[in-house]
């Protein structure tokens, strides 16, 4: 079974927000999450990163300013 935590990037710091997530919906900049019990979650802000092999989805918050306390992206 393929399930991801998932993370939001602000103020340069990852914060896990969702974990067991199954299901990802986009709708713009609405990203709506679901684990595998259910649970739904809403973020906003745009996926920065998918990384299957370690179960991991980063989500770049929407207030986060441009070019401004941006996680490292883990393949630079």
């Amino acid at each position: 079974m393929c399930l991801s935590n998932v993370y939001v990037c602000e103020n340069g710091r990852e914060e896990l927000v969702s974990e067991s997530v199954c299901n990802v919906f986009l709708d713009g900049k609405d990203i709506t999450l679901c684990d595998i019990i259910g649970q739904t979650t809403r973020v906003r802000g745009t996926i920065q990163n998918v990384d299957l092999l370690k179960n991991k989805i980063l989500i770049q918050a929407e207030d986060a300013g441009a070019g401004q306390d941006v996680c490292e992206d883990p393949n630079a």
